[in-house]
């Protein structure tokens, strides 16, 4: 009677000790489980934050091209219109030039019809 008490203790201690490591190895996959997850999280974010990154270089990268466009819009208008102002200068010369010309074309035929 006394032996099977004993064995009978025994059994309870170990099954409880087999509890206890169950109980410890299931605590030790879900503190696992919790840092692999952990991990993926800060995976995802830090994916998300090059993509944003990414994003936002790109972004730049065609406002910077939009007005290095824009100023070469700008500098060719500016071009154009200096081309305008030389050809209204000239054509403003050319007849100013007739204008003289014809004046003194006039003159000689007043001139003329004088001498006649």
């Amino acid at each position: 009677r006394e032996e099977h008490a004993r064995l009978l203790a025994l059994q309870m201690a170990a099954a409880e000790e087999a509890e206890r490591l169950r109980l410890e190895e299931e605590e030790r996959r879900y503190q696992e489980e919790l840092k692999e997850e952990h991990h993926r999280r800060l995976e995802e974010e830090r994916l998300a934050q090059e993509a944003l990154e990414k994003a936002e270089a790109e972004r730049i990268a065609a406002a910077e091209e939009e007005l290095r466009l824009a100023a070469e819009r700008e500098r060719e208008l500016a071009i154009l219109i200096e081309e305008e102002k030389r050809m209204e200068e000239a054509a403003r010369l050319a007849a100013a030039e007739a204008k003289r010309q014809a004046e003194e074309e006039r003159r000689l035929a007043e001139a003329k019809a004088k001498a006649d």
